[in-house]
This record gives C-alpha cells, sequence and structure tokens, in this order.
C-alpha cells in the first residue's frame, strides 16, 4: 500500500516539478496513528531550490491530491531540498557533482580500502571515476553503500 502511494504521488509530482525546472528526488511517507505525513524531496538539477518553488510545488501537489482524492483521511505534504548532504545513489548524482569532492563507503575493498574520498572527475556505464590526491580510480556504482558530498 505505502509503495503504491508512494508511486502515485511520484508520478503526480514529476510533472509539476518539470514545469519548474525542478527535479524530484524522493517521495518519503511517513504513516502516523492519525495522520500520513508526505515529504517530497526536490531540487533544481544544479542545486538551489527556493522556499518559493517549495511553495508552490506543495500548494499545486496539494491540489492535485484533494482532487484525485489520493489518500483517505488527514495527510500532510511537505516539499523539501534534499540538502547538500544528501546521499548521492545513482550515476546522474554523481554527474552534478562533477569536479566536487565526495566521500565513498563501499561494499568491495579498492586498492586496499573500504573508504575513499576524492573528486568526481566523470561517470560512465554504471562508474565513478575519481581523483584521489593525483591517482584516477574507478569505482562501480553497485559497490558504492553510501557516497556524500564533501561540504
Amino acid at each position: 500500500m505505502q509503495d503504491h502511494l508512494k508511486q502515485v504521488i511520484y508520478e503526480l509530482a514529476v510533472p509539476l516539478a518539470d514545469e519548474l525546472g525542478l527535479e524530484i528526488f524522493d517521495v518519503i511517507i511517513h504513516p502516523r496513528k492519525t495522520l500520513v505525513s508526505i515529504e517530497v524531496l526536490a531540487d533544481k538539477p544544479s542545486g538551489g531550490i527556493t522556499i518559493e518553488q517549495c511553495v508552490t510545488v506543495n500548494r499545486r501537489l496539494s491540489e492535485l491530491l484533494e482532487q484525485g482524492d489520493v489518500i483517505s483521511g488527514h495527510y500532510t505534504v511537505e516539499v523539501n531540498s534534499p540538502g547538500l548532504d544528501r546521499p548521492l545513489k545513482n550515476e546522474k548524482d554523481f554527474q552534478r557533482v562533477i569536479g566536487r569532492d565526495v566521500r565513498f563507503y563501499l561494499s568491495e575493498k579498492i586498492e586496499g580500502k573500504l573508504e575513499h574520498m576524492g573528486r568526481i572527475i566523470k561517470t560512465e556505464q554504471g562508474t565513478v571515476h575519481v581523483n584521489i590526491k593525483g591517482e584516477s580510480i574507478v569505482i562501480a556504482l553497485d559497490k558504492i553503500n553510501k557516497a556524500i558530498q564533501e561540504i
């Protein structure tokens, strides 16, 4: 049920975000006893979503949820920026931070280590190319447990 609701909300939010030049990063459902809290994480492709843009997406998404009678009972909608410290999950996320420093936590050792920190050079075919102290290494996306941009 929760996955279905998440997908429905995501499909409603994406066209709204597209109109404003934004991307939807995630929809998180927080069920409570008497209330469903919906958190939508949105941002500009290059970062820097404004409060006004969050308010616009919130208002329009709430209208669509009401019109479609998507959720029975009480609910709240929050639209937020995922923040600079959000985990990087896919190739698109890593493309967005090319030239910036990222800390990687890996599922398998690369060059004898499970943790690396370096500057993103490029992404291609499911891999991230990283400059670590002048050396270039390639990390497969499926070997990354967690990656966070260093601020």
